[in-house]
């Protein structure tokens, strides 16, 4: 694994975006990522794309989640999150996007992993972490082994996103650590606790993030804040 730390967020994110950069033209399928970490790099990408450098019109998208029992484009869901920022301001072809859709209910997880499996392996996979260390939506206790599925989410988790579902839709961890490359990006004081048993714990279901230690290119990307437990 790889650890860079930037003295802020705005660093943090600059690095960020120009690993992807450095991906972007050799990798076909995108993994995406959301919550507050990484607005400032997709505002960061829009400005690429804006300024000509890059373009997704040929590129296929996977996000890693989405909650149960809301509607495909509620405001609170992440198809809503990745148009609003970032997919209605470049020139990706909505059909290329993938979403899990929770309103086609429990078959939504099976149809998901088809297209993991159509399309993969991720090219380039993003990721973020909970303060629990969980990726994606896999929580304390997922397997390595585990695929596309409907979970149970902490009581934790719940109350830190807002009490939007207490299940999702999510990539399972042996999902993720088939992507070639891994850029994980954490911020903030209150992650640095589950950063420093990502990196530096045991590997095991009790941190799933600690699974990324397996992965033969996995960076994590952090502010200073974040960093602040490493060894």
């Amino acid at each position: 694994m790889e650890v860079l730390v930037g003295k802020g967020h705005k660093e943090m994110s600059e690095i960020a975006l120009q690993i992807f950069l450095d991906s972007f033209k050799s990798s076909k399928v995108l993994g995406f990522a959301t919550g507050n970490t990484p607005m400032l790099f997709y505002e960061m990408l829009i400005a690429e794309f804006r300024k000509g450098s890059i373009s997704f019109s040929r590129k296929i998208t996977f996000n890693l989640d989405e909650y149960c029992g809301i509607g495909k484009w509620d405001k609170r869901g992440y198809r809503s999150y990745m148009f609003d920022n970032l997919f209605s301001h470049v020139d990706v072809n909505e059909k290329n996007v993938h979403i899990p859709d929770s309103s086609l209910g429990a078959k939504a997880a099976l149809i998901y992993r088809k297209e993991i499996q159509k399309y993969g392996p991720i090219d380039f996979q993003m990721l973020g972490i909970g303060v629990n260390g969980h990726i994606g939506f896999n929580e304390p206790g997922s397997s390595k082994d585990s695929l596309t599925r409907i979970v149970r989410l902490s009581s934790e988790t719940i109350k830190r996103n807002g009490n939007v579902s207490d299940k999702a839709i999510t990539m399972g961890i042996s999902e993720i650590l088939k992507s070639k490359r891994i850029m994980l990006m954490a911020s903030g004081a209150d992650k640095a606790e589950a950063v420093a048993a990502a990196i530096d714990g045991k590997v095991g279901n009790a941190v799933p993030a600690s699974y990324l230690q397996m992965h033969k290119d996995a960076i994590f990307v952090l502010d200073e804040k974040a960093a602040k437990r490493l060894k």
